[in-house]
């Protein structure tokens, strides 16, 4: 438990960190944005609450379906059931691709520390190569085409694309979110 809670408070910490540096991008204030992350809190809480309540009332037959895929709960429920019944529960294949996993993150990481930066631009993403493997395909391909448009545009407007390409890619997640979010509940109130 105390692990999860640090994982998570960790989580959040780089979330705020995140907020901050997209803020800092289109002109905000730290402070401004401590206030608002905080009465975020309080009205995400609710309307969270209920808007799940409302989407997803029997989350047992609902979720890890492929209308409702939720990769966080489909890690967070495997990483519960191998901790419930141990690395024995897993098959060999599994383990095995733990372990090279692991070993490809390790290596990845003492290659981005001891590679000289020109050399070290080229290593891919630990965190981008583990989001593949938790996240559908559907949006690690999205992703990967954002980075390649991101960087194709780059190519051309390196000023423009440093000023808007992270306020861009966050409207464009946080759009995709809000649209699926009325697409349900509109189909949900019987108009679709």
């Amino acid at each position: 438990m105390s692990a999860n809670t640090a994982g998570g408070s960790a989580g959040q910490c780089t979330d705020l960190m995140n907020d901050f540096k997209v803020g800092k991008a289109i002109g905000a204030t730290p402070r401004k944005q401590l206030v608002a992350q905080t009465l975020g809190i309080f009205v995400g809480s609710i309307v969270g609450v209920l808007a799940y309540m409302a989407l997803i009332p029997d989350p047992q037959s609902m979720l890890l379906t492929e209308e409702w895929p939720a990769p966080a709960v489909a890690t967070w429920k495997a990483v519960a059931q191998t901790l419930t019944h141990g690395l024995d529960s897993l098959s060999a294949s599994i383990r095995w691709a733990i372990f090279i996993a692991g070993l490809t993150g390790l290596l990845l990481g003492v290659l981005d520390s001891t590679l000289p930066a020109r050399r070290a631009r080229y290593l891919p993403s630990a965190a981008a190569l583990g989001l593949a493997f938790v996240l559908p395909a559907s949006v690690s391909l999205m992703m990967a085409l954002g980075a390649v448009l991101t960087w194709t545009v780059s190519c051309r407007w390196a000023s423009l694309t440093e000023r808007f390409a992270i306020t861009a890619a966050a409207g464009l997640i946080a759009g995709e979110s809000i649209t699926g979010v009325g697409a349900s509940l509109w189909q949900m109130f019987g108009n679709g």
